[in-house]
Parts: structure tokens; C-alpha cells; sequence
């Protein structure tokens, strides 16, 4: 019963974004690139070029940190594109299509496809709408043939339920932007054209949508509440402290870079410190310190993804972190107070030299970072008190470390119980993975005659103790084969042993090997 509950409880919390949310974010994701090339084009003419669309604006100097910020979204951005490039380049059904007209000598067709995969998909991200069109379709297209595998149609499995869009790949991606562009309000006004606010704006939503599906991935009680009697009161509290957060960090991060003043400089140095701290927190928090520790560190600085984390023995971990991290804040915040309160002061009595307005704009940021602070505190506190009224204190939350009925072949990989055995980092990199970026996963990993990308699931052959059977058809020669996969942290000498003697056989009641490979997570035969 216990197993059940779980298992409809992930259920549940896979309806939050279900395909209507889908949608949006990849709508969003698609407009946010868009629009993060045509504001830093805009930016490059003006300043590289001296051009501008503007009258009024004379200033053609940028600060050389602002070159560094610039050069970084923009190498970001790049990064982001070929990315795209290497899914869609491995995408079946592109790779398909691409086969028939070369093999039907249509090589004007095949070589216009190839440019439009490159410029239309890649580079202006149209592959975020082929996704978008996909999805509407087929409710259970993945990018990546293992996800698509653990799809609860086809496996009977619910512990897979994941966004096609990554929380991580979303921080490094907006989330750069979208911190270091409040420095353009304060200091470059003559850049915050229409262009850059709409852009800005969207990167903000896409942030917070896309922590606030985070925490219903890893809270119960968050999946509770939305759920609820009260949910429309919920979700409303639940996006104003997930908005609010965001918005003191990108305040903060905006004093870090006032200019040449003593608690901006004390901004910087805190910023610095409250980095590290929510590195030994996670690294004390699963004793160990690895690269996903490193790599969840970066999400960590713009929001605490470990706030609502509250699923089996993982908790008390969360909760110590969570704890490292406000008292971090806190002092950083109250530097950035007084940062932006003695930069008005300054430039309000001449001692220092500014436009009239730079006062006004800094006693605003000073009023939005106070008026996000209480907004942030109540908000979490509310949704506390929702959150303790909604839980059930007699009704006992089974153990993570019990999996549910049905295991899964595939819950070791992306976000497990096996994964909170091993500490809060794992799930934390696993929940907020996404089907991005365990494409990007399988890109790395996906070399050989046998590929993952040149696969077609066709149905479910069947399962054992050691690992599932799915049949298979290679696109390549529309071959119909049969893939064995298996958990590496379980079985790994068993498969390879396995492997051997079915390479040492020939018989013809025995299946022929093709092929043995492994991926991040499995052994494939």
C-alpha cells in the first residue's frame, strides 16, 4: 500500500507539468535564445560599430567587466546552439529522412535539409519548436531513447517522470543573463530598450517557472499543496517566494558591481563567501566532494534548490544546508542594503560624479531589494504553515530507500532511490537533470556501429532480475534487433561475462552479439 501511494504520489506530481507546461517552457526557451541574439547583436553594433537607432544615445564606451559578461552569455549562447546541433544531428527521425534522399540520390533535398537543420533548428532554435510540435503529438516523445524506454506506457514505471527541459541547462543559460543585466538598469539606461526588457523579462519567468517545478520534483510536500483544497492560494505563494528569491539575487548581484566603493566590494567578497558555503554545505551534506557537487554549486548561488527538499532521509541534510545558506544570505543581503543606501548617499551630496537620475535608480533598486526580502520571508513562511497544516503527521512517509513495486531498471540513472542512498548531491543533479541534458549525456557516450540515436523503440520484450529486454529496429538498415540493458551498479561482471560467452557461441538456437557498449548508467547488449 505504501508502494502504491508513492507511486501515485509521482504520478501526481508528474500532472504538474504535465504537456500544457511543456509547451510553454520550450515556447519559452525558444523565444529567450531568440532574443539574447538579437539584444546582444543590437549591443555589439552599438558599442563595436558605433551605430545606433537611437538619437539621443552619444555614449559608445562600455566597461571592460561588461565586455567579460557579454563575452560570457555570448560563449554560453554558442555552447547552448551546438548542443542543439549535436541533438539534432542524432535525432531518428532527421537521420531517417536524411538516409532516404541520399539513398534516393535527392541530393539538392539532402543537402537543403542539412542547412536547414543547421541555421533554422540550431542556430535560431526552431529544434525547440520540432519538440514543442512532437510532444502535442505524442505525449511520450523523449529525446533520449533511454527516457524514452522508461516512459510509464511502455516500462510501467512512474520513478521517470521528468521535464523535457533541464533546471541546470536553464541556470547556466538564463540565469547569467538574466544576474548580470541588472547592472545595465543601474548604469547603461540608454541600453534598456524594448528589446532588452522583453528579453530579460522572459529569461526572469523562465527561471522561476522553472524552479518552482524543481521543488514540486523533490518536495512531497510542495506536490501536497498543489494538489490541495487551497491550491490556487498555494501556487500563488509558492511562485512569489521562488520570484522574490530570484529577484534579491539579481539585486545583489547588480550592488556586486556599483563601481569603486567599500560594501560594494564587501558584496563581492560575500557573494564569493556564500558560494562556497553552499559548496561544503552540499559536499558535509553527502560526504564526498564530486563534480556534481561542483556543478550543482552553480544552480545552488542563484536559488536554494534545497529549500522545499523534504523526500525520506534526505531532509535533515537539506534542512542543515538550507540553514549554511540563510545565514550567508542574510549577512550579503544586508551589505547589499547598505551598498545601494551609500551610492545614492554619494551620488546625492557630489561626492561622487553621475547622472541626476542615478540616485533615483538607486533608491529603487534599494526599495525593490527590501519590498523582495519581506516578500521572500513571508511567502516561505506561509507556505510553511500550508505545508505542516496539509501533512499528515500520523501518516508514515515510506523510506526512499524502499523502492516501489515494479522497480525500475532505469531509477539508478536519473534521480532514484538508490541516488538518495548515496547523498543529497545525487538527487539534486538527478532531479533537476532534465531530457536536455541527459542527451547531452548520451552524445558524449553515443560512438560505435550501434548507436542509441539509430534505435526505435517498438515494444517490450521482457524482464528478469538482472535487467529488461526491449526490441528494437536500427534506422540505419531497418534491421529489427534485440537490446538488453543492464544496471552497471548491479550487474556489471555479470554482463560483461555474459558478453563473453555469447561471443564465444555459435549456434543457431542462440542469439548472435552483435554488440556490448555501455552508457553513464547502463551495460547495453
Amino acid at each position: 500500500a505504501a508502494a502504491e501511494d508513492k507511486m501515485n504520489d509521482e504520478r501526481d506530481a508528474s500532472s504538474i507539468y504535465g504537456k500544457e507546461m511543456q509547451i510553454f517552457m520550450g515556447l519559452l526557451i525558444f523565444l529567450t535564445v531568440n532574443g539574447r541574439i538579437c539584444d546582444l547583436q543590437e549591443v555589439l553594433v552599438r558599442y563595436v560599430f558605433h551605430v545606433s537607432i537611437y538619437s539621443d544615445c552619444t555614449s559608445s564606451i562600455m566597461s571592460w567587466s561588461r565586455w567579460i559578461a557579454i563575452a560570457f552569455v555570448i560563449g554560453l549562447d554558442v555552447c547552448f546552439i551546438v548542443f542543439q546541433i549535436a541533438c539534432i544531428h542524432r535525432d531518428r527521425y532527421l537521420l531517417s529522412k536524411r538516409q532516404e534522399l541520399w539513398g534516393r540520390g535527392a541530393y539538392f533535398q539532402w543537402a537543403v535539409l542539412r542547412v536547414y537543420m543547421v541555421v533554422v533548428l540550431g542556430i535560431f532554435s526552431g529544434w525547440q519548436l520540432l519538440r514543442i510540435s512532437r510532444q502535442m503529438r505524442n505525449p511520450a516523445y523523449r529525446d533520449s531513447f533511454l527516457l524514452e524506454l522508461s516512459d510509464p506506457g511502455m516500462v510501467g514505471d512512474t520513478s521517470m517522470m521528468m521535464p523535457l527541459y533541464s533546471v541546470h541547462l536553464t541556470f547556466l543559460l538564463e540565469g547569467v543573463y538574466v544576474y548580470t543585466s541588472g547592472h545595465i538598469f543601474l548604469r547603461h539606461l540608454q541600453d534598456c530598450d524594448s528589446v532588452w526588457a522583453v528579453t530579460w523579462s522572459l529569461c526572469y519567468l523562465l527561471l522561476v517557472l522553472s524552479v518552482t517545478l524543481f521543488d514540486c520534483n523533490i518536495s512531497q510536500a510542495i506536490r501536497q499543496g498543489y494538489r490541495g483544497n487551497s491550491r490556487l492560494q498555494f501556487r500563488c505563494l509558492h511562485l512569489t517566494c521562488r520570484a522574490s528569491e530570484i529577484m534579491c539575487r539579481v539585486l545583489i548581484c547588480t550592488a556586486a558591481k556599483l563601481g569603486r566603493h567599500p560594501f560594494s566590494d564587501f558584496v563581492v567578497l560575500g557573494s564569493i563567501m556564500d558560494y562556497l558555503v553552499g559548496l561544503c554545505a552540499l559536499c558535509c551534506a553527502s560526504r564526498a566532494f564530486t563534480w556534481k557537487g561542483m556543478f550543482v554549486s552553480i544552480p545552488l548561488f542563484g536559488a536554494n534548490l534545497t529549500l522545499f527538499a523534504d523526500e525520506g532521509p534526505l531532509a535533515a541534510s537539506a534542512r542543515g544546508c538550507t540553514r549554511a545558506l540563510d545565514a550567508s544570505r542574510g549577512l550579503l543581503l544586508f551589505m547589499a542594503m547598505l551598498a545601494f543606501s551609500e551610492k545614492a548617499h554619494h551620488v546625492h551630496s557630489g561626492t561622487q560624479v553621475a547622472d541626476r537620475y542615478l540616485v533615483h535608480r538607486s533608491l529603487g533598486c534599494l526599495a525593490a531589494l527590501v519590498s523582495s526580502s519581506v516578500a521572500f520571508l513571508s511567502s516561505r513562511h506561509l507556505l510553511s504553515t500550508y505545508s505542516n497544516a496539509l501533512t499528515d503527521p500520523t501518516k508514515e512517509i515510506g523510506s526512499l530507500n524502499e523502492p516501489p513495486a515494479g522497480e525500475s531498471l532505469f531509477q539508478d540513472v536519473h534521480g532514484s532511490q538508490c541516488c538518495c542512498q548515496r547523498g543529497l548531491v545525487d538527487v539534486l543533479f538527478a532531479k533537476g537533470l532534465g531530457d536536455q541534458m541527459v542527451s547531452l549525456l548520451e552524445v558524449f557516450h553515443d560512438r560505435g556501429d550501434i548507436r542509441l540515436s539509430r534505435l526505435e523503440f517498438v515494444h517490450k520484450l521482457g524482464e528478469g532480475g538482472f535487467g529488461k529486454v526491449f526490441k528494437v529496429l536500427d534506422i540505419r538498415n531497418r534491421q529489427l534487433q534485440a537490446l538488453k540493458l543492464q544496471r552497471r551498479d548491479r550487474v556489471g561482471a555479470i554482463a560483461v561475462r555474459e558478453a563473453r560467452v555469447l561471443h564465444s557461441v555459435s549456434h543457431p538456437f542462440i542469439v548472435q552479439l552483435l554488440r556490448i557498449f555501455k552508457t553513464p548508467g547502463f551495460y547495453a547488449i
